[in-house]
């Protein structure tokens, strides 16, 4: 982090980099590894699967690299809350995609970037980020960006089995995209319905609480599958 912002008030370009990642410096290359072994993992006969929450998914680049791992069998699902320039669903090109975009009380603004890692999602083997950029020419090649990874265990399980995961079930508030690029509201029954934000509302953080997590542990979700099947 010290190499970060003497890179952000100075000159100098940070060097050595072992856990964070800095745009335009290497924040795409790590996305694009990390993409790349799901990739290698489904090839492997392993899982691989993506979950990725952000404003706007804009930069051909990595769209590019979406397409090539949903035709390589990584399933992949993206919440993106504003502009999306990918089309999913589409046949022997984004069949494995599903792209949600989540309105309701909060604003969703938090980028975070998971991979399965050859594990069932979600799982704590998953390669967990949190990060300010968006997928967007603009945060990957001409701004300064952090992409750092979540490490602490109960962070980590936050982020993935509470945000992450409530993301995936919500069917009240969300809109999922087609392949022609429309939105359309995902019907639920009242015994089928999911909030995230009242979710998010009525169970606590878990990060910073140390010992006392284990006395107010979040309601447990369930991994339910989306409508479509995937």
């Amino acid at each position: 982090m010290e190499k970060f912002f003497n890179y952000v008030t100075g000159y100098s370009k940070p060097r050595n980099l072992s856990k964070i990642s800095i745009s335009p410096i290497n924040l795409r290359e790590t996305l694009n590894k990390c993409i790349a072994n799901e990739i290698t993992n489904v090839k492997k006969g392993k899982k691989g699967e993506i979950w990725a929450k952000m404003n706007s998914l804009v930069d051909p680049a990595i769209i590019d690299k979406f397409y090539e791992a949903s035709n390589a069998g990584v399933k992949i699902f993206l919440f993106v809350r504003g502009v999306c320039c990918l089309r999913p669903g589409v046949k022997d090109k984004s069949e494995n995609i599903i792209v949600k975009s989540m309105i309701g009380r909060f604003l969703e603004h938090s980028r975070i970037y998971c991979f399965a890692n050859g594990k069932t999602m979600p799982s704590r083997d998953a390669k967990v980020f949190i990060s300010s950029a968006d997928l967007m020419p603009r945060n990957l090649n001409r701004r300064v960006e952090l992409l750092v990874p979540i490490e602490n265990q109960t962070v980590h399980e936050q982020v993935l089995d509470q945000i992450m995961l409530a993301n995936y079930l919500d069917k009240n508030q969300s809109w999922e995209l087609d392949a022609s690029g429309n939105y359309k509201k995902i019907k639920y029954s009242e015994n089928d319905s999911f909030s995230a934000h009242d979710y998010f509302m009525n169970n606590p953080s878990l990060s910073g609480r140390g010992k006392a997590k284990l006395k107010m542990k979040p309601k447990k979700l369930n991994l339910r599958l989306i409508k479509s099947g995937n």
